[in-house]
């Protein structure tokens, strides 16, 4: 594997008055990303490559503090990104890729006693932490089985235990938590049969009273209450445009999504949109108390992404990094 050792300056670089900036709590895990010599010379210098980008990039999980502070790189392996903290603040799952084919590691909040849950797969689309912190909800792509779409219920004590959940159409996103605890439900059929066809990869909101998915170019929010009992879902001509979904706030009461480039934000019901980036955005994430967001983008000097802290109504933007990487995969806890 290879190993870097880089040394890092992370600065604070406020735009407005810290006295506008609330106090932020907790950390964001990311993954920092840096071109290897030959990436370099194939992006910058040849042009495009069609390898992948473990060939090109060396990735590692890091964490550091909203306020820019207390930087601690917690994997040396190179191939390793998109950490994902427990509801719990005390494990980290990541993935990792020294090869075309993917693994599903979980480790504790200061990177010590990595284990390894699922090995060698074709892809892992996506994966959810369960409310309790005890489990993983896995959405892969098997090498086996003809390479189909399977959900996993990934148990993070004694190794980890894996139970496959049947139907590759449901591993699409539709199997999701409970709003407490380890129990993973089923979708329902009538809900699938009241959503524009073809709707797949749902972002489910964490009390599971509402539905968000992206259908031809907008952003679409079921109220759960009322689509598919019996109604249909239909657009009411104010759903803003949306080309990515972001994250729900852990009292379902907003979601971050991404349009042109931008992020943005809005209530449950549909309505408060507000833009949060200064700039075009490749990632965001909620703090643990809703009251603002990190994000990562282009400082408009370099060619990599930095972190941003903007508070949740879109004021007060603070770059907490500085650096010559690219920061991706961010998650705050």
């Amino acid at each position: 594997m290879r190993k870097t050792c880089v040394a890092s300056l992370l600065l604070l670089w406020v735009f407005v008055s810290a006295a506008n900036f609330a106090q932020a709590s907790g950390k964001i895990v990311f993954t920092k990303s840096e071109y290897t010599r030959e990436g370099f010379e194939q992006a910058v210098i040849r042009g495009s490559s069609k390898r992948g980008w473990w060939d090109l990039f060396q990735r590692d999980i890091c964490i550091i503090n909203p306020d820019g502070t207390g930087f601690k790189q917690l994997t040396d392996d190179g191939v390793s990104y998109r950490a994902e903290w427990s509801l719990d603040g005390q494990k980290i799952a990541f993935l990792s890729s020294p090869s075309p084919t993917v693994n599903l590691y979980v480790m504790n909040a200061d990177g010590s006693d990595k284990q390894k849950l699922i090995s060698n797969q074709r892809d892992i689309h996506d994966f959810d932490w369960s409310p309790d912190s005890t489990a993983i909800l896995v959405n892969v792509k098997t090498r086996d089985r003809r390479e189909s779409d399977e959900t996993w219920i990934v148990t993070v004590s004694n190794g980890g235990t894996i139970k496959r959940m049947g139907s590759s159409k449901w591993a699409r996103g539709w199997n999701h938590w409970a709003s407490e605890g380890a129990t993973v439900l089923n979708p329902n059929r009538r809900l699938i049969d009241a959503l524009p066809e073809g709707t797949a990869w749902p972002e489910w909101s964490p009390d599971n009273k509402y539905l968000a998915f992206i259908h031809e170019g907008i952003l679409g929010i079921a109220d759960l209450a009322i689509v598919g009992m019996p109604e249909d879902w239909r657009t009411s001509n104010l759903e803003p445009p949306c080309n990515r979904m972001g994250d729900w706030t852990l009292d379902s009461s907003k979601l971050l999504f991404f349009a042109g480039g931008n992020v943005s934000s809005i209530n449950f019901d549909g309505t408060g949109v507000a833009n949060l980036s200064m700039s075009s955005a490749s990632d965001a994430c909620w703090s643990p108390d809703v009251s603002q967001v990190a994000y990562t983008s282009g400082d408009g000097r370099k060619r990599n992404t930095e972190i941003f802290i903007v508070n949740s109504d879109g004021s007060s933007h603070v770059q907490i990094t500085n650096t010559n990487y690219f920061h991706i995969d961010v998650d705050w806890r």
